[in-house]
């Protein structure tokens, strides 16, 4: 088994100066803290400290964001995830997209999926655990209510991306 990861004072230090640099100092001691019991490492976007506005401090405050990859090194070290079915994506008609032997198609249109759905599977289940994202709940938009970029650019990864980690969770 490999050292556990454990983050350098140079480390920190440059984690204060980018990723942390709108955080007081106790909030970026719980996202060190964090990073250790975890084992995610913030230098390979397994997990992110997230500056979020906090009215009744009026402050930011620390929210710790697990990216996808952290769910799959979680999935994977448990020693029982065993792959996944997905992702599927869903248009307005309500109709998932899947070839005669359901497999899934890719999302072509130049719209917005509506939902997309992911099934992980892990040892001692009969079947897939299925999960579905629905645009409307999940599309982050900028303060002025636009879809943000990477949602714009890539809405079928983005939504994607967002089932895999609740069926991971």
């Amino acid at each position: 088994m490999s050292e556990p990861f454990k983050l350098t004072a140079e480390q920190k230090k440059l984690l204060r100066r980018t990723m942390l640099g709108k955080l007081v100092s106790d909030d970026c001691e719980l996202f060190f803290q964090h990073v250790e019991r975890t084992q995610l490492d913030p230098f390979k976007r397994q997990i992110y400290a997230q500056a979020r506005w906090n009215k009744h401090l009026q402050r930011d405050t620390l929210s710790t964001q697990t990216s996808i990859d952290g769910f799959r090194i979680i999935a994977q070290r448990s020693g029982k995830y065993a792959g996944q079915c997905g992702p599927f994506w869903c248009g307005k008609d309500g109709k998932w997209l899947k070839d005669a032997d359901g497999h899934p198609m890719p999302w072509l249109s130049s719209d917005y999926p509506s939902a997309a759905m992911v099934g992980v599977l892990r040892v001692g289940f009969q079947g897939p655990l299925f999960r579905i994202s629905r645009w409307d709940s999940f599309v982050q938009r900028t303060k002025e209510g636009e879809v943000a970029q990477f949602w714009h650019q890539m809405p079928d990864i983005m939504l994607a991306k967002t089932a895999e980690a609740q069926a991971l969770r």
